[in-house]
């Protein structure tokens, strides 16, 4: 994957070169070049308002675990009390106990897939969220520090530490988010 990223990189700077007038400047001197680095993972990890959007997810997610737990254990008991009825009913009233049980636990399991897929369409949604908040203000820095491209941490091998604006970019998204 890391590889990947770098033959991508790689062609990125190469077909830049091709196309963009500014990114080869005036008798192959590259001084009006300025690239930055931004490691995006660290800012979803670090601004403020990524966090609290986390906190809010997590308390959501808790609460359905709570719901699907509680749902559980109503199943189990009453799993339990068919076990301890079983003898005294007849076997008409256990077959419906016996359906009426796989009713729940069928419904316990819809809910359950339900919630995951509900909570994976909202992890997406989030992070689209987040990332194209974070992008615009890479892009109001990168257009302050006059610089021709930044760059995703990840996908580069090594850099110069100098060329990192990620703290930047975190002050500046947590300033906007107040």
């Amino acid at each position: 994957m890391k590889r990947c990223g770098l033959i991508l990189t790689m062609f990125l700077f190469f077909l830049l070169s091709l196309v963009c007038p500014s990114f080869a400047a005036q008798d192959g001197n590259v001084s009006s070049l300025k690239i930055g680095v931004v490691d995006l993972q660290k800012v979803m990890q670090t601004a403020k308002a990524a966090k609290e959007a986390q906190v809010a997810f997590d308390k959501e997610l808790q609460t359905a675990r709570d719901t699907l737990s509680a749902k559980g254990k109503a199943v189990q008991t009453m799993e339990e009390e068919l076990k301890k009825q079983s003898s005294k009913l007849s076997a008409k009233k256990r077959k419906e106990k016996e359906e009426q049980i796989a009713k729940a636990a069928r419904e316990l399991k819809r809910l359950d897939s339900d919630m995951g897929e509900e909570f994976r369409r909202k992890v997406s949604d989030i992070n689209q969220k987040l990332i194209g908040e974070i992008r615009e203000v890479v892009n109001e820095i990168r257009q302050e520090e006059k610089c021709t491209l930044i760059l995703e941490k990840n996908t580069l091998i090594s850099y110069d530490q100098t060329l990192d604006v990620t703290d930047k970019v975190i002050q500046r998204y947590d300033a906007k988010k107040k």
